[in-house]
């Protein structure tokens, strides 16, 4: 064995002992539901689906999908893979957060499928009379009058795979704007994100700060604008919708004399703001805020 084998094999070793809850939120997905001894549910990344049954085992660190293909397990680069339609090779750097130049082989280079593979928008109005959704976003703690006053929120009526609902109307979701389509959050009991076409940043930008606020989700921030009882923030936001948009971020990010962070208090956003840190950028951790809490929503629905 060569030594980029033995150096493959160890990446892999290494990518493989990554905790599942933290490849899983890196992804952009939740737990749903409180966590048992042994095992989380999370938001199911690899479909839709109406009863949550997307599972983590602690013991195993592999996650399995019980809905759809009989409990097939996945480990770690297994799930990446799955969810964001990449190599191996790049499988291991998003979980390692590494730059993998490994020589590639018989390994084909595919490019990344959208992640609302299936999803198609049909209309999309500002925020106003779906009950189910503002139901959903009073169940959150949210604001409604702010939320309904958010340039960025909308209501999305869509398709999946050209298929309306048993009822023969289309899905809907609350759409929060990115810089390239939505990103969507659906009312059902076991909430989940569709990103549409693909995961992107929402940038609101406020004319007289030189200041910026950083989340990782927008229930999160429309959390903030509960909190201190802002209808708008008093600063520039930009919202990852996933923490792997952190580079995407820097270009707009490095504008601003300070960026206030508001991300998730776990290994993977401290991990973001030490990244942004170490770029050169004056970076406050905001998180204090709800200390003893996951984020700001878990905070604000305590």
């Amino acid at each position: 064995m060569n030594n980029t084998q033995e150096f493959l094999k160890l990446q892999i070793a290494k990518a493989k002992e990554v905790p599942m809850d933290e490849v899983l939120s890196k992804l952009g997905y939740r737990r749903v539901g409180k966590p048992t001894d042994k095992y989380v549910i999370y938001e199911n990344p690899l479909r839709l689906e109406k009863n949550a049954s997307f599972k983590v085992w602690k013991s195993e660190n592999r996650c399995k999908d019980y809905g759809n293909d009989n409990g097939k397990g996945y480990d770690t680069i297994d799930i990446v893979r799955q969810v964001n339609k990449c190599s191996l090779f790049e499988a291991i750097g998003f979980i390692l957060g590494i730059d993998t130049k490994f020589p590639t082989g018989k390994e084909k280079e595919q490019n990344p499928a959208p992640e609302g593979k299936g999803v198609e928008i049909l209309k999309a109005i500002r925020l106003d009379k779906n009950k189910f959704l503002l139901e959903y976003l009073a169940s959150r703690k949210i604001n409604i009058r702010y939320a309904k006053a958010c340039e960025k929120l909308f209501e999305v009526y869509y398709t999946v795979n050209g298929k309306y609902k048993d009822n023969g109307k289309p899905y809907f979701a609350l759409g929060f704007g990115t810089q390239s389509g939505y990103e969507l959050r659906t009312n059902s009991k076991n909430a989940r994100y569709i990103s549409t076409p693909h995961k992107d940043i929402s940038l609101i930008t406020h004319p007289f700060s030189h200041k910026i606020a950083v989340f990782e989700g927008f229930i999160d921030y429309l959390s903030a604008l509960t909190h201190f009882g802002k209808v708008k923030s008093d600063h520039n936001v930009l919202i990852l919708n996933s923490v792997s948009n952190r580079e995407k971020a820097l270009p707009i990010l490095a504008q601003y004399e300070q960026v206030l962070g508001f991300l998730d208090r776990d290994k993977t956003g401290l991990e973001c703001l030490d990244f942004f840190r170490n770029k050169g950028l004056q970076t406050l951790d905001y998180s204090k805020i709800y200390k003893g809490y996951k984020d700001f929503n878990e905070f604000l629905c305590r």
